[in-house]
């Protein structure tokens, strides 16, 4: 049955209706997205498969589905309803789309959610253990930038350098690592407590921005290490460069395709410039299978 493939978080909001045709299709591949969208078909989305099934999705369907998953105070989240998601239990994300509302050139609100993207989050342990020689020397981080175009498997990756560089094994030393987890993502927090395995020497900040997390981080907790995902404003760069200014080593992410796309833009051209990231690490899929694709020293000579 496909639906116990499915992490119970997501099995708890999902209609039994809903439930019933999944479990009715011939699904190979793992399961890693859910797309719903108002009188269409459902949409799976797996690593290697994409299958539409028919069945007419109604709007109580998506009505119940945002209910169970916020415990009826959807249309209250007002920060939610901005961002365009919410991150549930499991760290499981769900997107939507509608019509926005404006006031004085603002999004104040979302009305008429028509379409939703039910992202599942799982765990990989050791996802980083083809990077890790690349990022430790001598039991010290590289500052490092992890590059991929959307779903490829970077907030996994990040995930698990955190699990690793955080904690005791043999003679090195777990650091003291703090994760910005603007979207709660990463950490995947229930009720403060962290779902999900990040190590034994980590702390996590969610739901603020980037840029004032790191700043806040930097400023409160001491960490030798701070982990954030998906950089690319200019506030977010500046406060990565004020963090390794102050002596903290920065594990990131961002999107791209390859180091010419990073190149293009122009909020990274500085950083490059300065050296501050030691490595960079591109990551692909080709056929379902993720792989590290190219890895780039502070002197964007390759290494892999």
């Amino acid at each position: 049955m496909n639906t116990n493939k499915l992490p119970k978080e997501i099995i708890d909001i999902l209609p039994d209706e809903i439930l019933k045709v999944i479990d009715e299709v011939n699904i190979h591949d793992e399961i890693e997205e859910i797309r719903l969208r108002l009188n269409r078909n459902i949409h799976i989305v797996g690593s290697k498969e994409d299958i539409l099934i028919p069945y007419d999705v109604k709007k109580e369907d998506i009505e119940g589905i945002l209910n169970l998953a916020t415990n009826y105070s959807f249309y209250a989240n007002e920060d939610s309803l901005l961002k365009g998601f919410i991150t549930i239990k499991g760290g499981h994300r769900i997107g939507f789309s509608g019509s926005v509302i404006m006031e004085d050139n603002k999004v104040i609100g979302l009305r008429n959610i028509n379409s939703l993207n039910i992202r599942i989050s799982r765990q990989i342990i050791g996802a980083s253990n083809l990077v890790l020689n690349y990022i430790l020397n001598k039991g010290e981080v590289y500052n490092t930038l992890i590059i991929s175009p959307p779903k490829v498997g970077k907030t996994t990756l990040l995930r698990d350098i955190s699990r690793v560089i955080s904690t005791n094994k043999g003679d090195f030393v777990g650091k003291r690592v703090c994760i910005v987890d603007e979207r709660k993502e990463i950490a995947s927090l229930h009720d403060g407590v962290n779902e999900l395995n990040i190590g034994d020497k980590t702390d996590v900040l969610e739901g603020i921005n980037k840029s004032d997390g790191m700043n806040m981080l930097v400023r409160a907790m001491s960490p030798e290490v701070i982990i954030t995902d998906e950089i690319g404003k200019i506030d977010d760069i500046s406060a990565l460069e004020n963090s390794v200014l102050s002596g903290v080593k920065v594990i990131s992410s961002a999107h791209g395709k390859d180091m010419k796309d990073i190149l293009r833009k122009d909020n990274f051209v500085s950083i490059i410039k300065k050296k501050i990231f030691n490595r960079y690490i591109f990551l692909s899929i080709e056929h379902g299978e993720r792989y590290i694709k190219e890895i780039y020293n502070e002197k964007l000579e390759r290494l892999m």
